[in-house]
């Protein structure tokens, strides 16, 4: 039910996070390193001053698990993931919600920010990954769908990698560039495998 902040050197705790009802599914620093943002199976995610380890605000509104939150790179909005099988994108400074994310038939387990705001990017567990409009929370596409398999992802500016059951691996760059398209890597010989729409 708690988050730490550790020293990378010292490997010494910093700081400890307390407050949430349940486990913590996922952490996160915004870009500067001042706040941290947690989820918990409390169904709630918290935005927490790093240095003094105060909770700043409480995103209440999924009806289950939260299992991953993150700031965008300005540190102005909070998009989570949820068992709900929604993803919410929230103003970090009012904790209101700005739009809600629907079309998944499963869990979402993890949702970020495209590093210019305008999109977010949802993995979920019914197999698909999903592009929306920041804005207005519009399904603008999705990418890809691996039969029986979860996805998750971890991108920095805008390079993307996803891993699925099956021992494969999906990695494409840059949303906005129509030629990009994904290659699906086989992780026995970590070859690419073919090119999936």
């Amino acid at each position: 039910q708690t988050a730490r902040i550790w020293d990378a050197e010292s490997a010494k705790i910093i700081a400890t996070l307390k407050g949430h009802q349940s486990g913590v599914s996922s952490a996160a620093f915004d870009s500067k390193g001042k706040r941290v943002v947690t989820a918990s199976h409390d169904q709630t995610a918290r935005i927490w001053d790093a240095e003094s380890a105060k909770t700043i605000a409480t995103l209440k509104g999924h009806q289950s698990w939260v299992s991953s939150a993150a700031f965008d790179s300005k540190g102005k909005r909070v998009v989570t993931a949820s068992y709900d099988h929604t993803a919410r994108i929230w103003d970090a400074e009012s904790a209101e919600i700005t739009a809600t994310l629907k079309g998944h038939q499963s869990t979402v387990l993890s949702a970020a920010f495209d590093y210019q705001g305008k999109r977010v990017i949802t993995a979920s567990r019914d197999g698909s990954v999903r592009i929306w409009c920041a804005k207005s929370g519009e399904c603008l596409e999705i990418l890809v769908s691996i039969e029986g398999g979860w996805m998750s992802y971890q991108g920095e500016g805008d390079q993307y990698l996803w891993g699925g059951e099956g021992r494969k691996i999906l990695t494409f760059r840059d949303l906005e560039e129509q030629n990009t398209l994904p290659t699906l890597w086989q992780a026995e010989d970590w070859l690419p495998g073919e090119k999936v729409l």
